[in-house]
């Protein structure tokens, strides 16, 4: 599994943990302990940077449409969970591809 890296994973802050294939496709596990903030912006580095991909929440339904792997190593995907919430995120093909 690709981890977020630092700090070791605590039950206070968010931390997420992926499992993507060569191609970057695959899920991420994202979970938000008792503190942190409400929203945060989730990135992930092991999709490939020149690709497109789609990427859907699994557990709210939440699609986050088309989105660039520099702007998924960069910025990240704005998520929101409640304390203790946690979310998969479905990264696959981009629509039309």
């Amino acid at each position: 599994f690709q981890f977020s890296g630092a700090p070791e994973p605590t039950d206070v802050d968010w931390h997420w943990w992926g499992k993507l294939n060569e191609k970057g496709f695959g899920a991420v596990v994202v979970v938000r302990g008792s503190g942190g903030a409400g929203s945060r912006a989730v990135n992930i580095p092991w999709v490939r940077r020149d690709a497109e991909y789609s990427v859907t929440g699994l557990f709210s339904g939440k699609a986050y449409g088309r989105l660039s792997g520099r702007k998924l190593q960069d910025e990240g995907v704005a998520l929101e969970l409640v304390p203790y919430g946690q979310e998969i995120l479905e990264v696959g093909p981009a629509a039309g591809r």
